[in-house]
């Protein structure tokens, strides 16, 4: 089926799936999507606005992201959203019923149980942002499963900065992800992981620099395209006509970064829209300054 990218716009009665991010990171989810049912429309949301996630409070995170998503439920009435980033998703999951709307919201998490039973016995890191491995729900599922493996939490805020660079297209080596990693967990407590969680969307894009980074690591987890699956196990197939063309656009919620981030996503099949092209524009516009 060929992609016709549409400017501006998601065409009338399109319904398509959003996929919501700060940045880059939920293409990973975007891509297993596309793999498994090519069929559906897709909006990517990103809030380069706020970009990046990881470093803001919980508060004020929730507030904003409530926000963008009711003015894209009401812009573009989406069959399903998936918040395709850990920070959020462990931020917003106890308050899910604050957002007024019946659409079918999904998030990503760190699958820390599945983990932990496939490397019993041994050392798992879980790689994440540190808003999201100071989480409470995070931690509870560690404290569960710490029986079965050792855990250890590690934040890594510039590996986020190193997979927007890699997906803009600079190169990124694996000595500039070690160095990062370096920072907060030394090379020889690296050389004893077992499995690796990546609990954020960005890392997967990193995934053969981080594989020199833990040498010993034969276990590496993704949840992006079990996320994709659960989805697409609670949509229904779309029956499209033959010749109709499948609608694959971004919305961002600021210009600044816009030149930049839209060959990104076009790599991925994805047509840049203008900024803020919601309804609520106001809205919008008093939470980005917030």
């Amino acid at each position: 089926m060929n992609t016709t990218y549409l400017p501006g716009a998601l065409p009338p009665r399109s319904r398509p799936i959003v996929i919501y991010d700060s940045g880059v990171g939920g293409l990973t989810v975007a891509r297993h999507l596309v793999q498994l049912r090519p069929s559906e429309d897709l909006l990517y949301v990103a809030d380069n606005g706020w970009f990046p996630y990881g470093d803001k409070r919980d508060m004020a995170l929730r507030s904003r992201i409530y926000g963008v998503l009711d003015a894209v439920i009401e812009s573009a009435d989406p069959r399903a959203i998936v918040i395709a980033c850990n920070t959020a998703s462990t931020a917003l999951i106890a308050t899910l019923s604050d957002l007024a709307t019946d659409v079918p919201v999904f998030t990503v998490t760190p699958p820390i149980e599945q983990t932990a039973k496939a490397v019993a016995g041994g050392t798992v890191v879980l790689l994440a942002t540190p808003s999201t491995v100071r989480r409470s729900m995070v931690r509870r599922l560690v404290n569960e499963h710490s029986a079965v493996s050792r855990f250890e939490l590690v934040g890594a805020m510039d590996l986020v900065h190193l997979a927007e660079r890699k997906l803009a297209g600079h190169q990124v080596t694996a000595e500039e992800v070690v160095e990062a990693l370096d920072q907060v967990i030394p090379s020889s407590r690296r050389d004893e992981v077992d499995g690796v969680i990546l609990g954020c969307t960005h890392f997967p894009w990193l995934l053969d620099e981080l594989r020199t980074a833990f040498p010993r690591a034969l276990v590496w987890s993704d949840p992006a395209r079990e996320t994709a699956e659960q989805v697409l196990e609670q949509i229904p197939v779309r029956v499209r006509p033959t010749r109709e063309d499948v609608a694959r656009v971004l919305y961002l919620t600021s210009d600044h970064n816009r030149e930049e981030l839209r060959p990104v996503f076009a790599r991925q099949g994805f047509w840049a829209g203008p900024s803020l092209p919601f309804s609520a524009n106001e809205q919008l516009l008093s939470l980005q300054t917030g």
